[in-house]
């Protein structure tokens, strides 16, 4: 019957794509063409509204090899070739002016397409996920990339950008590009334009870049970030310089001029993680490294970048250490003990601080380390009280972070502390000889707003319980919510009533995650509060009106394309109110008052064609007893019949 439709249609010489440009089809050659004058129609795709409508060639979408646009045709059509699967070829006439929203969307077979020079406009989204493009030119009439437009284009590697010097959201997200030029005269990264392109390792942002966008780099593995202008740019958002960064450290090189505190700062509260680099850069282009190490930390400050003068300086750790000044660069004798040194850099020259012991012939003098058994939960201070030719003395303070609280100390050599000594945050030791010591901090069962204790969390059966009133507290990458260090222990998480606001960044990264229950008193729900949870397959709303999202887009984001989209499950009389928010994610009707995630009964949604069940093992049986399991997300509208766990479950799918 198939092939009986095609070979009518192709024997059709003309049929309408509008009132103006008509299409035909060549079997044998596997070619559509469209020829006229004027513009497409424009087709509309809402799967989740009361709108669906394909364009009149989709039913080829799977046969189709080749396009050709002809002369006279002004523009590609809304979705006009949306899972064109096996689309390897593309002509396009000059005439054409507009390749639409969605034009090209999956099209997984298409290597390389020519645009034409009269093309003045992308709609968004318009190459998504056409994950075998490899390389493309942007013609000179076009100067803007709207938002999504190469999304998911994990094969692209080349771009020439043309005159294009402004960008819309995720321009470039999940790109494959190893070198990326960002032309001079872009002002503005936009927000996550580079999110996951993990195979790009350098980026230098021109002088005209004033403004870069939350995400820009999430996610990325970039070496060094060079800043070229003298005026740092504006951060706005968040995690700008968050980065899946596991080997070796990212270098932020900033323009001398550029290179302030406020610069340094801005970093550091944008997602900039420890083990990022910020260094100023010499105007000729050389880089500036500091090296540190225990006994004294170096840092380098600009103080004359016209005459390339920095101030080059060592924190000593103690008095028992002298730094000397060495290297390629010349330091005067009267200078070379001093921890702090002003060098002209005209020309590349290293400078080493060679940090030694100067009392009692070094390694007999008594030293003391210390470390923090996990980073985030708190910090040690240590102060000199005394120092002899036979002993130290200090005072340690363990200061835990917000969440967090102090346990207890713990030394290399047994039965140096006592007891009360080893509970006690602000401890006073004297030692005699090199001692190790560590101080443990545990996780506060408290994540109310500002650290209070009107939310308490719990674990029990695999399940995450956040019980109590009001506002969570907010988290972000350097303040990791207390259940994070558990999260290998729970794959559900149950929100409580009486909860009215989730944190920001609450489960970001938490892998572990299936399900997630939300009550109905949950008013606002944090930004990235479950950002690459890739696992995370539905959540639940108990309410009846949904809650405020600060950042939407981001909120159920995944790290990868492959990771499955997230299905909101919401009351049946509240499914309107949902999809008019969550308008880019699947929102069906559902028990949503499943308050008890730990019951025995078997939880079933159906919806959309496609019935859930919360087990791995059931069968999907029609009013016939025909096996329909296989068919499941294609199901007709009816009576069906679930069995799971020795369970009959009747449902109906509308």
């Amino acid at each position: 019957m198939r092939k009986l439709f095609i070979a009518i249609t192709a024997a059709m010489s003309l049929l309408s794509a509008s009132a103006e440009v008509t299409y035909k089809y060549d079997e044998s050659t596997k070619t559509l063409t469209f020829s006229g004058d004027g513009e497409m129609n424009v087709y509309t795709t809402d799967i989740f509204g009361d709108t669906y409508i394909n364009p009149e060639w989709s039913n080829l979408k799977d046969e189709v090899e080749n396009v050709v646009v002809n002369e006279g045709v002004t523009n590609i059509g809304k979705h006009a070739f949306m899972s064109f699967s096996k689309l390897k070829d593309v002509k396009i006439a000059s005439t054409v002016e507009i390749i639409d929203f969605a034009a090209f969307e999956g099209c997984t077979s298409l290597a390389e397409i020519t645009l034409p020079e009269g093309l003045k406009e992308f709609g968004e989204e318009a190459f998504y996920e056409c994950s075998s493009l490899t390389s493309i030119s942007i013609p000179e009439k076009v100067t803007y990339l709207p938002k999504s437009i190469f999304q998911s284009c994990k094969s692209l590697k080349n771009i020439d950008l043309g005159n294009v010097r402004n960008f819309g959201e995720a321009v470039f997200k999940y790109c494959g590009f190893e070198t990326f030029v960002i032309p001079e005269g872009t002002k503005t990264l936009s927000e996550d334009m580079f999110f996951s392109c993990r195979n790009i390792k350098k980026l230098d942002i021109p002088a005209s870049v004033d403004t870069i966008e939350s995400g820009a780099f999430y996610y990325c593995e970039l070496d060094t970030i060079k800043f070229l202008g003298e005026t740092f740019p504006q951060l706005t958002g968040f995690n700008n310089f968050t980065m899946n960064k596991e080997e070796g450290d990212v270098v932020i090189s900033i323009n001398c001029n550029a290179y302030t505190e406020e610069a340094i700062e801005a970093i550091k509260s944008h997602g900039g993680s420890y083990d990022t680099k910020i260094i100023p850069a010499w105007p000729y282009g050389t880089d500036v490294y500091s090296t540190n190490n225990a006994f004294g930390p170096v840092t380098i400050t600009p103080v004359d970048c016209d005459k390339n003068q920095y101030k080059i300086s060592v924190d000593l750790w103690t008095s028992s250490y002298q730094v000397t000044w060495g290297g390629t660069y010349v330091v005067p004798e009267e200078d070379k003990n001093k921890p702090e040194i002003i060098v002209d850099l005209s020309s590349p020259a290293t400078v080493i601080a060679q940090i030694d012991y100067v009392q009692g012939g070094g390694s007999s003098i008594p030293t003391i380390n210390f470390s923090v058994t996990k980073t985030g939960m708190g910090d040690v201070d240590v102060e000199v009280v005394e120092k002899t030719s036979t002993s130290h003395t200090y005072k340690l303070t363990a200061t835990s972070k917000e969440g967090y609280e102090f346990l207890y100390w713990e030394t290399y050599n047994e039965g140096i502390l006592t007891e009360a000594q080893a509970k006690n945050p602000e401890l006073t030791l004297t030692i005699t000889a090199t001692e190790y010591i560590q101080a443990f901090f545990s996780q506060s069962p408290y994540c109310g707003k500002d650290g209070g204790e009107n939310i308490v969390w719990s674990i029990e059966n695999d399940t995450l319980y956040l019980t109590g009133e009001g506002e969570m507290e907010d988290y972000s990458v350097w303040t990791v919510p207390p259940y994070g260090w558990s999260l290998d222990d729970f794959e559900y998480v149950k929100v409580g009533e009486g909860i009215t606001a989730l944190g920001k960044m609450a489960f970001v990264l938490m892998d572990n995650i299936k399900k997630v229950y939300l009550p109905s008193t949950l008013s606002v729900i944090g930004s990235y509060a479950f950002t690459e949870c890739d696992e995370l397959e539905n959540v639940y709303f108990s309410g009846m009106t949904p809650p405020s999202f600060e950042q939407l887009e981001d909120v159920f984001a995944k790290s990868t394309e492959e990771a499955d989209d997230v299905t909101i499950v919401v009351p049946c009389d509240a499914v309107n109110a949902y999809k008019e928010v969550l308008t880019d994610m699947k929102v069906i009707c559902g028990n949503s008052a499943v308050d008890d995630i730990d019951a025995d009964d078997v939880v079933v949604v159906a919806a959309d064609g496609r019935i859930s069940v919360d087990r791995d093992d059931f069968r999907i049986y029609d009013v016939l007893g025909r096996d329909v399991t296989s068919s499941n997300g294609s199901l007709a509208s009816g009576v069906y019949v679930v069995k799971c766990e020795g369970k009959t479950i009747k449902t109906v799918v509308r």
